[in-house]
């Protein structure tokens, strides 16, 4: 099943997997989400270094979640706030 795992640690994996009560298998797939988001942050950060916070995190959700769902929410870009702002 995975191409980088050997077959002995994926059956532990699974077992984990089938026998992890409902919170259990919430809180890994929630660390799962987290790592990603972290990674998808810390790209974005090296691609743009000279971003404030809040680009980084529109950035972040928008990579994540895409843009039209972000509009669809009604989240404002950061060039929208910057112009309420005046920056």
């Amino acid at each position: 099943m995975l191409s980088d795992t050997s077959p002995h640690i994926e059956a532990l994996l699974v077992t984990m997997w089938r026998t992890a009560s409902a919170p259990q298998k919430i809180a890994m797939v929630d660390e799962a989400r987290m790592l990603v988001k972290n990674a998808i942050r810390a790209d974005l950060r090296r691609q743009f270094p000279d971003d404030d916070e809040a680009t980084l995190d529109y950035r972040v959700a928008a990579r994540f979640y895409g843009t039209d769902f972000l509009s669809k929410m009604g989240v404002p870009t950061p060039s929208a706030i910057q112009s309420i702002h005046g920056n």
